[in-house]
């Protein structure tokens, strides 16, 4: 084994006061996640808590997070009276928050649970997908590779890019009725998978496995 659990400290970033706090992701600068149902992240220390919820959203929690970027999810009220979860990004302040969910898809909820910075991953209207950059409308939708159940749900949940190929781990509900972990894999053209956007663009060979 080539870590030492002897030397590891542990930092109760817990704000005093809360009963419960969740960490869910890191960059190794920063700590992502929610407290008293508040999206916040930490620099390492209990007193470095910074509430990240943009106004009229809550709850509200971090998800994923690299360098300069943070992403999650938080609850609000659309324009028409509904109330839905949105998919949220942030870059470092709460000033910067900005929300994800594809205006094709104003009245379902939106989920983004990872980032490499200028990917995003998650969900949108029950359907697995990416975002590029800053743009909400970017949704790109992967679960159309998903075989025989178009009509089923899949989430993305963590990406990463190795060697020029774009990595994605999540779940996907086959036609069998039982869901499968999956993993979709594909090379940028640029920077999205393909030309396109709002959940329709040409994504490329992603094959599910």
């Amino acid at each position: 084994m080539w870590i030492d659990l002897n030397k590891y400290l542990m930092i109760d970033l817990h704000p005093q006061g809360l009963q419960n706090s969740y960490a869910y992701a890191t960059d190794g600068r920063w700590q992502g996640g929610d407290a008293g149902l508040h999206g916040v992240i930490w620099k390492g220390t209990r007193d470095s808590m910074i509430v990240m919820d943009p106004p009229g959203y809550g709850p509200c929690e971090v998800d994923g997070m690299a360098v300069g970027t943070q992403v999650g999810t938080g609850l609000t009220v659309t324009d028409g009276g509904l109330i839905r979860d949105h998919a949220l990004l942030w870059h470092d302040t709460p000033e910067s928050w900005i929300d994800m969910n594809p205006s094709f898809a104003a009245d379902k909820d939106s989920y983004l649970w990872g980032t490499t910075g200028q990917i995003h991953c998650g969900q949108s209207a029950g359907h697995a997908g990416v975002w590029f950059g800053d743009d909400p409308d970017s949704f790109t939708d992967l679960h159309r590779y998903v075989p025989g159940n178009p009509s089923g749900a899949s989430r993305a949940v963590d990406i990463d890019v190795y060697d020029g190929t774009v990595f994605i781990a999540g779940r996907a509900t086959f036609d069998n009725g039982r869901t499968h972990a999956v993993v979709w894999i594909g090379t940028p053209a640029g920077s999205r998978f393909g030309a396109g956007s709002r959940g329709d663009g040409a994504a490329g060979a992603l094959p599910v496995r």
